[in-house]
């Protein structure tokens, strides 16, 4: 085949994809900066978007995704009647369900920096004394208080980059993140991963989700093509 034959048969290829997106209808869906799963400079723009277009795959919807900050992205939720999915949490799950979508399950628990030992425990309450480094996501009050009473003082941070860096510095005896994203920053910053440790003891596992807002007139159908 000559370099003209392909790169033909590239255009033409690039232009029955485009045809194929411009037939489909975009689902904004709200997200914030959490690589390697949501992150706008990313392939496919993380694991969790990824995961999403292929549930949506050979249905009538294409993803585009709504990237705002922490704060916005809150707000926006609960201002806003009109949002049909996001993967950024909602403060309240009143009339939002939550909808796993295919693909491996995330481990979530503590960084520390590297110590001889094992690293876990039996009860949060075995690591009193020490302060956890987190980000403040909606809904999560509950799960903070549980630090709180285990005797963990709770260190808010705006992302885990600011986070991981505060943990190199040693401000903080723990950063409590996805085993993923905790590596993605540490490689991001120049730490090297031998001198950092996830913790054996997880503290829960998550599967990809999205939150649908049940309210919205286009639940019913998006729910369909995601949950078959």
């Amino acid at each position: 085949m000559s370099k003209l034959t392909g790169l033909l048969l590239t255009v033409l290829l690039a232009s029955v994809v485009s045809a194929e997106q411009a037939d489909k209808t975009l689902l904004k869906v709200t997200a914030m900066d959490y690589p390697p799963y949501t992150a706008e400079y990313l392939p496919g723009y993380g694991h969790s978007f990824v995961a999403l277009q292929k549930a949506l795959a050979g249905s009538d919807w294409q993803a585009e995704p709504l990237f705002l900050p922490p704060a916005r992205a809150s707000s926006w939720l609960e201002k806003q009647d009109d949002w049909l999915i996001s993967i950024f949490p909602p403060g309240s799950m009143a009339g939002v369900e939550l909808i796993a979508l295919p693909g491996e399950r995330i481990p979530f628990s503590l960084f520390r920096l590297r110590q001889s030992g094992d690293f876990k425990w039996g009860s949060l309450s075995e690591l009193a004394g020490k302060s956890v480094i987190m980000t403040r996501t909606p809904g999560e009050t509950k799960n903070i208080e549980a630090y709180r009473k285990a005797g963990l003082e709770p260190i808010f941070v705006n992302d885990i980059e600011q986070g991981m860096k505060m943990l190199r510095n040693q401000r903080g005896d723990y950063l409590l993140t996805t085993l993923a994203t905790g590596h993605f920053y540490a490689k991001q910053l120049d730490i090297p991963l031998q001198n950092i440790q996830f913790a054996e003891t997880i503290i829960r596992w998550f599967p990809y989700t999205i939150y649908l807002n049940k309210s919205h007139p286009q639940a019913k159908v998006i729910r369909q093509v995601l949950v078959p």
